[in-house]
């Protein structure tokens, strides 16, 4: 992969990476990371966002004691995204995408599924050990009709990640499930994985996975 442009969009940090060999497809990712093999798509790399406001889709009270309330910010995020980085990123690329794919871990996996309910500007989704636990989220997907026609999504959890004293990180599994059940029910293709280990083990190793999955890798 080449790093190809550099540059801050709205208050993000952009990265666009370019394979060697021709390619019609892009993967947005929040924080890709420098150990992700080399891909057959282009990449933009989102770095430089406040996970807590930025990647969640509405307000809710913290998940850790010390840590911040959650802001709720992800639309006008998500609309920075698809007006401002999109557009340039694939100008300064030279294309105009036939598959858009976002992904990202954690909150970043949690954003890229809701992304698919509110923009058709992706055709795909890879989440990382997404944050489904998120208050309300769950419900939101079983009765909110997808933005994006027929998506391509890829799923995968810890199968440690639900056993925690936090009763709200708890129910990830459950959560979970039911995502991928509301996903399924409205047309998306689904693939769920369970990896081994808790949230925290062999992240970029799971987003590899997810890669794969997506038809990113050479």
């Amino acid at each position: 992969m080449n790093l190809v442009m550099k540059k801050t969009i709205c208050g993000m940090n952009i990265e666009v990476y370019a394979p060697s060999s021709d390619f019609d497809q892009v993967l947005y990712v929040h924080s890709l990371s420098p150990a992700v093999p080399d891909l057959r798509c282009a990449a933009v790399s989102i770095t430089g966002v406040d996970w807590d406001s930025q990647l969640t889709p509405w307000p809710a009270t913290k998940a850790f004691r010390g840590g911040r309330n959650f802001s709720g910010n992800a639309d006008e995020h998500l609309a920075a995204i698809t007006g401002s980085v999109i557009p340039e990123a694939e100008s300064f690329l030279g294309c105009t995408a036939r598959r858009r794919i976002i992904a990202g871990y954690s909150l970043a996996g949690l954003f890229a599924v809701y992304s698919l309910f509110r923009t058709d500007a992706f055709n795909a989704a890879a989440s990382g050990s997404g944050s489904f636990w998120f208050d309300g989220f769950a419900d939101f997907a079983e009765s909110s009709p997808l933005a994006a026609r027929s998506p391509q999504v890829y799923l995968s959890l810890g199968n440690l990640e639900s056993r925690t004293s936090n009763t709200r990180l708890a129910s990830v599994g459950d959560c979970t499930e039911r995502v991928k059940s509301a996903l399924e029910s409205k047309g998306a293709c689904v693939t769920y994985e369970m990896n081994h280990g808790g949230h925290f083990d062999e992240e970029e190793a799971r987003m590899e996975r997810a890669y794969h999955f997506m038809g990113c890798l050479l």
